[in-house]
């Protein structure tokens, strides 16, 4: 009798996560944020949870990927900045349950999501994006589309005076969970944006 050899183990697939990078809002930025909008209640489970601003979404990687994200991404130097909110909405237009905050897109912020851009890509093997970088905070994700009382109460907002500034002192990378309540967001590293000197 010839003995056989036991059959090669699968290869065990690599465990990936679904990464991005963003600058977080201070407590209570986001607690004026929803005292400014109590108008709109009630508001759905989850909303105001993990607000953020999405700088570069890089999508699901393997998991061995990350010390070089986090090298690249160390090597960015820019200065801190503000932001200040000037708009609310609810999009996308086809249905229009998303509730946004969109700050001014100032050229500090435009000119760190450059900077991120030229580190990720060689990484990522991208190609410069033909979409205009749209900066936005989601808030709020509604099951349905919202009334249009709601969007025309929205629409009438005019008290950005009351809401703080969002103040970007250090941007985040993350790795998103999805879960049937929501996606949950795990920081993995804190890159400190530079002080003002002056």
């Amino acid at each position: 009798m010839t003995a056989l050899s036991p059959p090669a183990s699968p290869p065990v697939a690599e465990r990936s996560q679904r990464l991005f990078v963003a600058l977080p809002l201070a407590p209570p930025t986001v607690a004026a944020i929803r005292q400014a909008l109590a108008f709109l209640e009630p508001f759905p489970r989850g909303a105001f949870a993990n607000a953020h601003l999405t700088l570069f979404f890089l999508g699901a990687l393997p998991a061995s990927r990350e010390p070089s994200i986090v090298s690249a991404l160390s090597q960015i130097a820019s200065p801190g900045f503000d932001l200040k909110i000037n708009a609310f909405a609810f999009f996308p237009p086809e249905r229009r349950n998303i509730l946004v905050a969109r700050p001014t897109p100032s050229p500090p912020l435009l000119a760190l999501r450059d900077k991120m851009e030229e580190a990720l890509a060689p990484l990522l093997s991208l190609k410069p994006s033909r979409r205009p970088f749209t900066p936005h905070v989601t808030l709020a994700r509604h099951k349905e589309e919202v009334p249009a009382r709601a969007r025309r109460e929205l629409n009438a907002f005019r008290a950005f005076a009351n809401i703080p500034a969002i103040a970007a002192r250090a941007f985040i990378l993350y790795q998103s969970q999805l879960a049937p309540e929501g996606a949950r967001h795990f920081p993995l590293a804190v890159f400190p944006l530079q002080s003002d000197s002056r």
